[in-house]
């Protein structure tokens, strides 16, 4: 069953194009998946960049932290990306991986706490976005 007109008004133009909050999600989505591919990659190349981790009760390696960082990050990017592109199952894929960088965050809070606290804080903005749209805005999410 379709659903009616005016829901997909709001998700994308005749031509395709993406409007509205749906377009800001899937952009906001690329920029935390980019912010976290640069803070892996930051965390493997410099040495100074996190060598002053505090002791915490969730004690992994900064170097290990640093590889989960980039690997979510990559894919975040790539789910964002289809996602701009309309992709039905990217929605999905990207709550999913969003929740994960969330996890990944409270691994690295140890060595940036405001850092990691901001992350944290895009990534439920995004998880918002993801479920007061739902349906409506994010066909993708549809089964």
């Amino acid at each position: 069953m379709a659903p009616p007109a005016a829901v997909h008004r709001h998700r994308r133009e005749p031509g395709g194009v993406p409007v509205g909050g749906a377009i800001l999600t899937e952009t906001m989505t690329v920029v935390v998946g980019t912010f976290q591919v640069i803070q892996g990659l930051a965390a493997i190349t410099l040495d100074r960049f996190s060598g002053t981790a505090r002791p915490s009760v969730i004690d992994v390696a900064i170097t290990a932290c640093a590889w989960i960082h980039l690997g979510v990050g990559t894919f975040i990017v790539i789910t964002g990306c289809l996602m701009l592109t309309g992709r039905r199952r990217a929605g999905r894929t990207g709550l999913v991986l969003v929740v994960l960088d969330a996890g990944a965050q409270f691994l690295f809070m140890p060595a940036h706490p405001i850092w990691a606290l901001l992350m944290i804080g895009m990534d439920l903005g995004l998880l918002r976005a993801f479920s007061r749209r739902g349906a409506a805005a994010f066909p993708m999410l549809d089964s």
